[in-house]
């Protein structure tokens, strides 16, 4: 099962209803293709390429320096295709099909813009002693056997429980860096790459190999998020602040607990808010149930005139230890049609986006507390 929290879409009256479960189908597929400039033909190297679902990213690459590119594994379905390079106007492309053991091919050419940009490149380097050490100075073959010998490096004495609550200290706590083996950041406003600066040779014998780059330690604020209309577990996520510092790349990550891996989450560059939110999981000891108010469904019919009511009820537990902050989201119709009117009647305290149809609720619960909220 996902670790990542599922995201509310509009729910427009009128129109096809978006969380109609449709069949799943299982099995991967690949993208393929070249990106070139549309006026001199010439490929165009560092483009990024992002697969989106429901507007989250599921999976992306930078082409190489002859324009080509090649994401796999993807989950067969159909998604969006957006295609980014600094000077040139964006291309998004709809329902692109991925079948199942089948490489889907696409060639895009993009446009220039008028403006011209100047690319400032800057290049900070870390000088520090490589995890493996170098032969003659100069890098050298790693083996398998030299890889398993590697000693694990941690920071001890991490401070935090992710019980949820927001501890303002953590704001003054620094960022530790630590780089195992010495790399080079070089950014521009193209693109952002990590370089090597020891050269290793790796075996050619099939098998694969993991060595460990950078490690980073960040004070974070853990908020559990339940979306019951769509799924009633709870999913505990890690809020970072100034995350744009971090020099973060769009894709997917490892999610590990106390060194036992527990999952897959996405980190999403292409956030434009100050805090990004990264899914840890579900949580089990945190029960919601959301149910339909049968008391308050109603429905009249009068003429061409059609009256309907109805609300729900949503129900939190807290079975854990500790105190957590949870926010529930659910949503309101909404209509675009002047013959549906929508009355939003009560929602229990909730923030509402008028627009969207969107119910926010921030809630504290302590040990063993229950909480309900209403909307009809």
């Amino acid at each position: 099962m996902s670790g990542k929290k599922p995201e509310l879409v509009n729910w427009v009256l009128g129109q096809a209803n978006p969380y109609k479960k449709e069949i799943i189908q299982k099995g991967f597929g690949a993208l393929k293709g070249r990106v070139f400039d549309d006026e001199s033909g010439e490929p165009l190297p560092y483009t990024k390429i992002l697969i989106k679902n429901n507007g989250q990213i599921i999976g992306g690459a930078n082409t190489d320096f002859d324009g080509k590119f090649m994401i796999k594994p993807i989950q067969i379905g159909t998604y969006a295709i957006e295609i980014k390079n600094a000077g040139y106007t964006p291309v998004r492309i709809e329902r692109v099909k991925i079948s199942r053991d089948k490489v889907t091919l696409l060639d895009f050419n993009l446009i220039g813009v008028n403006e011209i940009l100047e690319l400032a490149e800057v290049t900070v380097t870390s000088y520090r002693s490589p995890l493996i050490p170098s032969f003659g100075g100069s890098g050298g073959t790693i083996t398998r056997e030299d890889i398993a010998r590697m000693p694990v490096r941690s920071i001890s004495n991490v401070r935090g429980v992710a019980t949820g609550l927001y501890d303002k200290r953590k704001q003054r706590e620094p960022v530790l860096e630590i780089n195992y083996i010495s790399n080079s950041l070089k950014t521009s406003v193209t693109n952002l790459e990590y370089t090597i600066d020891i050269p290793y040779t790796i075996p050619s014998d099939g098998e694969d190999y993991s060595i460990k780059m950078k490690e980073v330690t960040l004070p974070v604020n853990y908020v559990y998020h339940t979306v019951p209309k769509i799924d009633e577990d709870v999913f505990l996520t890690a809020e970072i602040t100034n995350w744009t510092t971090l020099n973060l790349l769009p894709g997917k990550s490892n999610i590990y607990y106390q060194g036992t891996y527990i999952g897959e989450s996405n980190i999403d560059t292409e956030n434009a808010s100050d805090t990004i939110s990264i899914s840890l999981g579900r949580d089990r000891n945190i029960i919601v149930k959301r149910e339909g108010n049968k008391e308050l469904f109603d429905k009249r019919v009068s003429g061409n005139y059609i009256k309907e009511t109805a609300g729900w009820d949503i129900t939190i537990r807290n079975n854990k230890d500790a105190k957590i902050k949870i926010v529930i989201e659910d949503q309101f119709p909404i209509s675009d049609r002047k013959s549906i009117d929508v009355q939003r009647i009560d929602y229990s305290g909730a923030k509402l986006d008028s627009k969207t149809g969107k119910l926010l609720w921030e809630i504290v619960l302590n040990p063993n507390e229950k909480k309900e909220v209403k909307f009809n």
